[in-house]
């Protein structure tokens, strides 16, 4: 056989597989996507668990006046975490009785560890509720992280933007040490691997009170823990 008709035979099985392994290197598996997810809520990797951990540290260190507006700046960081958010509170009483407080963040998280390196916005509104429990408060609302990630593995690099969100649903947080005593959220998170494919999940997240939390995603469950 000639060298010419060899080259033609062979071409489409030469395209075939360069397009094939394109297409693995553009887009996110499950597994990484749940790794992201991971990232995104973990306390000590600045995630959005973090957020709700703060609000409860800041209000349970001061007295409720009424319908007073109060803010500051926060600074939260380790060896692979920046986390800077500037974040306002507010009390709402009833018949000059503190019944909740209403809580607002935004600002900026870096994050560099072992698998993900992200740049992201941030953004937390809480309604912090059952002051007068003297063992823990009640968090509802929500946190958002929004921008670009790199994503590494031994053989692979991708990166991607992304936005993820999380709902908090009657979560439980200790006035002791700040830690979820119990309570369940829901996630979203979506976007899309640069040059490839776009995606987006949904699912749940149950907190156990002992510092683990389990992710609910695609039918299977993943349980983790954070200090």
């Amino acid at each position: 056989m000639r060298l010419r008709q060899l080259i033609y035979i062979l071409a489409p099985l030469f395209l075939f597989l360069a397009c094939s392994k394109e297409e693995e290197t553009l887009e996110l598996t499950d597994q990484d996507i749940l790794e992201t997810v991971e990232a995104n809520l973990r306390t000590d990797d600045g995630g959005v668990l973090l957020d709700a951990r703060q609000a409860v540290s800041v209000i349970s260190s001061m007295s409720y006046p009424c319908g007073f507006m109060m803010d500051t700046t926060l600074l939260w960081k380790n060896a692979n975490v920046n986390l800077l958010q500037k974040i306002s509170w507010k009390v709402i009483c009833t018949d000059k009785v503190a019944t909740k407080i209403v809580y607002e963040q935004s600002g900026s998280w870096q994050l560099n560890r072992l698998f993900l390196q992200a740049a992201s916005n941030t953004q937390s509104n809480f309604t912090i509720s059952q002051l007068t429990n003297v063992e823990q408060l009640i968090v509802n609302g929500d946190a958002f992280r929004e921008g670009q990630n790199i994503l590494t593995r031994p053989n692979s690099s991708r990166e991607f933007a992304h936005s993820f969100s999380l709902i908090f649903q009657h979560v439980a947080i200790r006035k002791s040490n700040f830690t979820i005593a119990s309570g369940k959220a829901s996630f979203q998170i979506s976007g899309k691997v640069k040059d490839g494919k776009e995606f987006s999940e949904k699912g749940d997240v149950l907190f156990n009170g002992d510092n683990t939390a389990t992710i609910l995603f695609k039918g299977k469950s993943f349980t983790f823990s954070w200090t």
